[in-house]
C-alpha cells in the first residue's frame, strides 16, 4: 500500500484570501511518499517517531479528545496539540470506516515545511488506505489539516496537494480546480525561516481594525491581480505572470507580512534578468518566496553561489496517485 501526493504554493492572494478575495494555488512536483504494510507487533509503528507505539485505544483517546473541541471550534485548545496527533487523528477517521489494523508507515518527503507539507502526508496516507477518489480524499486529508493548523483550515491545501494542477478559492465560492496546463518554470527559495502565519494573519487584521478603508483597498488589489493573473496563466503570458507577482509582493509588503530577509533576497532575484518576478508564498515572515523564471538551472545556481537555497519545481498535474 504505496501512494504519493505533491506540495503546493499560492500563488497569488494570500491573505486576502482571509477577507473573501480570491487566491490561486498549484501543486508542485516536490512529493511525499507514504508506504503502508501491515504489522504482526500488535500496533502501529511510524519511522518518522520511531520511539512511539499507538494502538486502536491511543486512536480511540486522541478522537475523544479532539472530536468535541473540533465541534465546538476552541481552536485555542489546539496550540499545543502534539504534531504527531494530527496524523493519529486522521487515522482514527479512516479506521472508523475501514475497520482499525495494525501497521508501520514509513514516510519520505521532499515537500518544504510551508508547501503544504502537512497536507501532503494525509493525502498520501488516505490514499495508502483507502480506495477513496480524489474528492474524497481532499475531504478526509483535510480532517488532518484540522488539527495540524490548530483550526478550520480552508481546505485549499488539502485539494490543492490531491487534485494536483491549479486551484482557485474564495471563502464565500469554496474551491474550484482550473483546466490550465501551463508548466511555469518556477524556482523555490527557502530562508531558512520559519513563516509566521498566525502573527502575520492577526497583523494584517490589526492593520485593517486601525485603517479599514486603505486596507480593503490593498487587499481588493490583490484580488484584482488574482482575477487577472488566471489569465494570463492560461495564455502562458511569463512576463506578465511575472509583472502581476511582483505587484502581489509590493502589497503583500505594504501589509506587513514580508520580512527584511525576504525583501532582501527578491531585491537580489530583482537584478536577474532570468527572473520574471518573485513573491513570498503563504503566510509569510519567513517561508518560502517563489520566482518565475527563463533558467531555473542558470537561477539556482547563481543563488547558491550567494549562499541562497533555492529548489527547481514545476506544475504537478497528477495530484495524490497509488503507486501498488
Amino acid at each position: 500500500m504505496n501512494a504519493s501526493a505533491p506540495g503546493k504554493i499560492i500563488l497569488f492572494g494570500e491573505h486576502a484570501v482571509v477577507y473573501d478575495k480570491l487566491g490561486i494555488s498549484c501543486a508542485v512536483n516536490l512529493r511525499t511518499q507514504v508506504k503502508v504494510k501491515e504489522s504482526d507487533k500488535g500496533f502501529i509503528t511510524c519511522d518518522k517517531f520511531p520511539e512511539i507505539e499507538y494502538n486502536q485505544e491511543i486512536l480511540k483517546e486522541i478522537e475523544e479528545k479532539y472530536n468535541p473541541i473540533i465541534q465546538n471550534k476552541e481552536f485555542s485548545k489546539l496550540i499545543q496539540a502534539p504534531p504527531h496527533h494530527s496524523g493519529l487523528y486522521l487515522l482514527s477517521k479512516i479506521f472508523k470506516e475501514t475497520g482499525y489494523k495494525d501497521l508501520h508507515i514509513d514516510i519520505t518527503s521532499n515537500v518544504l515545511k510551508n508547501m503544504g507539507s502537512s497536507s501532503a502526508l494525509f493525502s498520501a496516507l488516505t490514499a495508502a488506505l483507502t480506495t477513496k477518489s480524489k474528492d474524497e480524499i481532499a475531504t478526509l486529508a483535510n480532517q488532518g489539516d484540522i488539527l495540524a493548523h490548530g483550526g478550520t483550515p480552508s481546505g485549499i491545501d488539502a485539494a490543492t496537494c490531491t487534485h494536483g494542477g491549479f486551484l482557485t478559492f474564495k471563502k464565500s465560492k469554496g474551491i474550484t480546480k482550473l483546466n490550465l496546463k501551463s508548466h511555469l518554470p518556477l524556482i523555490i527559495i527557502d530562508t531558512e525561516t520559519p513563516s509566521q502565519t498566525s502573527t502575520t494573519v492577526n497583523r494584517v487584521k490589526t492593520l485593517r481594525d486601525k485603517n479599514k478603508i486603505k486596507i480593503d483597498l490593498i487587499l481588493e488589489e490583490i484580488n484584482q491581480i488574482s482575477t487577472e493573473a488566471i489569465d494570463t496563466i492560461k495564455e502562458e503570458n511569463y512576463a506578465h505572470v511575472g509583472q502581476l507577482m511582483n505587484e502581489n509582493q509590493e502589497l503583500l509588503r505594504q501589509l506587513q507580512v514580508s520580512s527584511e530577509k525576504i525583501d532582501t533576497i527578491i531585491n537580489t532575484l530583482s537584478k536577474n534578468p532570468n527572473i520574471f518576478g518573485a513573491k513570498l508564498t503563504g503566510g509569510g515572515g519567513g517561508g518560502c518566496i517563489i520566482a518565475l523564471t527563463k533558467n531555473q538551472e542558470e537561477v539556482i545556481q547563481n543563488l547558491k553561489n550567494k549562499g541562497i537555497k533555492s529548489y527547481k519545481v514545476n506544475i504537478d498535474t497528477e495530484g495524490v496517485k497509488r503507486n501498488d
